[in-house]
């Protein structure tokens, strides 16, 4: 049940901030999290709710999400995947 709650407020957090979502998932991405990194763009993609009904709704992100299911769900979110050198 806690877990439920947290991943409520979350959502409510994203919604209320996107950009704190997208700063919070560069973060982890950059820390090699990448399995809480996936679940933070799924919380962000369920906090955008109506923002998104014209875009086809990905299934939730795992750990065996490829890129292009990746790249998908962050233009369903209008963000877009980039790489840049490590240093």
């Amino acid at each position: 049940m806690r877990d439920v709650s947290n991943r409520e407020a979350m959502i409510e957090a994203f919604r209320k901030d996107p950009d704190l979502a997208v700063e919070i998932v560069a973060h982890l991405l950059e820390a090699g999290d990448v399995e809480a990194a996936l679940s933070a763009l799924n919380t962000l993609f369920a906090s955008l709710g109506d923002k998104t009904e014209n875009v086809q709704r990905p299934t939730p992100l795992s750990g065996s999400a490829t890129v292009v299911e990746v790249a998908a769900t962050l233009r369903a979110m209008g963000l877009r995947l980039s790489v840049q050198p490590l240093h």
